[in-house]
């Protein structure tokens, strides 16, 4: 979300605490650890869910039981949670018995005593007030009723950030204390390393398909989001999720063709912005081949030509991330080594200090390619910072 003289206070204090979803992973380590619950904020289709699972991911490694529980909330009802009631005799006090009402606890709720895991309650500022009024109690109590969260079980929620939907419901004041409120940022760099990283495994059309969607969005970052869209109510508009999702479509198709291609990614990213993509892609032809620089020796062609630096420039990144992937034994090595050393020849002769910085802090971000840089590259890379203004 871009910040505005009209963002709401309490929007801005969330994003001057933003972090990166690099970072969000460690983050929610830290705060698992210490059994606190999270509230992850951010724009649609930046890649919350995905840090959450991650997350999880990497607590399976080490214990295949650990458990995750979703729950996406703006398509449930309280009794979905709470459960419904049913009726049982008990004994009370004097040994009589008596019909007594109780709550079914839902399936997908943990009741071993040992269960360790996350539940994740996603699109928690546009769930209903009843459904929000349901996970008051959970949130202050761990219960719902006659149910206990085990021991293990973590809470982390997410939402939008408001101005964003339309139907969402404001946080009450004791569930706001709840939580640790964490807002997630990104913006077209960010995203560029997320995805070669990623996709660094890519080989064949996957590789073609990721190259030239992060190519064009590299060139053309403001559209990595489109706001505009979100806040009309279109049915199609850019975020990074949608991106990325196009990415797969497009690297897994069979036999593509430009109106397949063209309907793939009108789908999710709208009519304008898929016919400026299928345009990049039709004139990556005309750009300079990635080779050219590895193999080759020879330096980037045009220094004016935004559209075809970016296409030869993420194709280079992941004929790297590709070549470093696959690196086994010294043969390997010795031709990564020689693509780097071709590579930074290219990047001091660019004229164009935001291009060079652009590279170089590309592949020192990236933990594969980051040995094979030079003391001499990384000055070069920090003196050129100095003076260029950020794109994004």
């Amino acid at each position: 979300m871009k910040e505005s003289n009209n963002t709401p206070k309490e929007i801005r204090e969330l994003l001057d605490n933003a972090i990166t979803l690099d970072a969000m992973v460690e983050h929610i380590k830290e705060m698992y650890k210490n059994n606190l619950n999270i509230f992850l904020w951010g724009d649609p289709g930046i890649g919350k869910t995905e840090s959450v699972v991650q997350f999880v991911k990497e607590k399976q490694k080490d214990n295949p039981k650990f458990g995750y529980v979703y729950f996406p909330l703006a398509s449930m009802e309280p009794a979905d949670l709470i459960g419904i009631p049913t009726t049982r005799l008990v004994k009370d006090g004097n040994g009589v018995e008596q019909m007594r009402t109780f709550w079914a606890t839902p399936s997908n709720l943990p009741t071993e005593k040992d269960w360790e895991g996350i539940l994740f309650f996603d699109e928690y500022n546009n769930a209903p007030a009843a459904m929000q009024n349901a996970l008051q109690q959970l949130m202050q109590e761990r219960r719902l009723g006659n149910y206990h969260l085990p021991d293990g079980a973590r809470i982390i929620a997410a939402g939008n950030l408001s101005g964003q939907n339309a139907y969402s419901t404001e946080l009450q004041a004791p569930v706001k204390d709840r939580f640790a409120h964490q807002c997630v940022k990104t913006n077209a760099e960010l995203w560029t390393h997320y995805i070669l990283n990623k996709y660094a495994s890519a080989k064949n059309q996957l590789q073609t398909a990721m190259s030239d969607v992060v190519g064009f969005v590299c060139a053309h970052p403001d559209l990595l989001f489109d706001t505009a869209g979100m806040e009309s109510g279109s049915y199609t508009f850019a975020t990074p999720r949608s991106w990325e999702r196009i990415i797969k479509l497009y690297g897994n198709a069979d036999k593509p063709t430009e109106t397949s291609l063209f309907h793939f990614f009108a789908q999710y990213i709208g009519s304008a912005n898929s016919h400026l993509l299928l345009e990049f892609i039709a004139n990556k032809k005309k750009y300079q081949n990635a080779n050219e620089i590895l193999v080759d020796g020879k330096n980037f062609r045009d220094d004016k030509d935004i559209n075809g630096f970016y296409s030869t420039f993420i194709s280079i990144m992941s004929i790297l991330n590709s070549t470093v992937a696959d690196t086994e034994d010294k043969a390997s090595e010795k031709k990564v080594s020689e693509y780097m050393k071709n590579l930074m020849k290219a990047v001091h002769n660019m004229k164009r200090a935001d291009w060079k910085t652009t590279v170089v802090s590309t592949i020192a971000k990236s933990t594969s390619l980051f040995k094979y840089l030079s003391i001499t590259d990384i000055q070069a890379a920090a003196k050129s910072i100095k003076g260029v203004n950020n794109r994004q």
